[in-house]
């Protein structure tokens, strides 16, 4: 049965429906009666946060969050929502530059954009197993997650987390600011979020020069940089981007940034850096969680056409 955004669907009279998204509108919006329901199994061809923009893909009549008590693809494996890997599980970028060949080179502008247009013009968003696609995306991710925002093209950081459910993140850190001081201390909570708010609510992005636009950004930051990347919400993901050209001077280095390229046989995350004597102590790191690469946030758009199974309770 076709069902049109704002229209509702009943499991318990017609089990299948066929969604009809609204192409005039950003949102499309659909009611599930579940009345006399406990809990329900949805199965569908996508992921389901594929599709998020700004909201949770579930929410109960009062707008709260639902999360499912299991998401399963078709090949029987999890799905969590906003995909949190710890970093451990991902390959160095510089182990990975090696291998496609590629200098990870903050200048190189030109081979981020064309990577960029490989990645949208081979599907890669649809489907990012082949080497070229994974090449492109190495590149793209590992300049964007290494390299000073200004250095980065104006498409790539928009343009950059279309395609982080298709395709497998390296791991890097963010390179080291020559006079910046610390970062504030990643707390991997809603502060990056209510950061984000303060930012917008205090007309930072249009005068980021006080200290108040100044801490909040450093907050914003450090969460974006060192947490796993469902603890920020995705429109303060994208909101961190808008607001790193009115806070561009706004510089400080976050835990672990790298003092020189990295090179594939760096064995320890946290550079030495002389006068960051809180640092110094890299035994003092080793039991703590490794924060996820800036690649790992739901993207707005996917094709992995695979079968989801989510069983929810009400």
């Amino acid at each position: 049965v076709d069902v049109t955004s704002g229209e509702t669907m009943d499991p318990s009279v017609k089990p299948c429906y066929t969604l009809i998204f609204d192409q005039s509108s950003d949102d499309s919006k659909y009611i599930i009666n579940t009345e006399g329901l406990t809990g329900f199994v949805a199965f569908a061809q996508h992921v389901p946060i594929e599709f998020e923009r700004d909201m949770h893909y579930l929410q109960d009549s009062a707008g709260t969050d639902i999360e499912p008590v299991l998401q399963e693809g078709a090949e029987g494996h999890d799905h969590s929502h906003g995909h949190g890997h710890d970093k451990a599980e991902y390959e160095k970028c510089a182990c990975a530059a090696e291998k496609f060949n590629f200098a990870i080179d903050c200048t190189a502008r030109v081979a981020m954009l064309d990577s960029l247009a490989l990645l949208k013009s081979a599907g890669c968003a649809t489907d990012c197993s082949s080497d070229a696609c994974e090449m492109a995306y190495l590149i793209v991710q590992s300049h964007h997650d290494y390299c000073p925002e200004d250095k980065v093209p104006d498409e790539v950081e928009d343009g950059f987390h279309d395609y982080d459910t298709s395709c497998t993140p390296c791991e890097i850190q963010r390179s080291f600011i020559t006079g910046a001081p610390n970062c504030p201390a990643a707390k991997c909570d809603n502060s990056g979020n209510d950061a984000y708010a303060a930012l917008v609510d205090g007309g930072c992005q249009t005068d980021c020069s006080s200290d108040t636009c100044r801490d909040n950004f450093f907050i914003l930051r450090v969460e974006h940089d060192l947490c796993v990347h469902d603890t920020l919400s995705r429109a303060t993901e994208e909101g961190l981007h808008d607001m790193e050209k009115p806070c561009a001077k706004q510089l400080c280095n976050v835990e672990g940034a790298k003092t020189s390229v990295p090179t594939c046989d760096d064995h320890d995350d946290h550079d030495d850096h002389g006068d960051h004597d809180d640092h110094d102590d890299h035994d003092d790191h080793d039991d703590k969680d490794p924060a996820e690469s800036g690649a790992a946030t739901a993207a707005i758009t996917g094709a992995a056409a695979a079968l989801i199974g989510v069983a929810l309770v009400l």
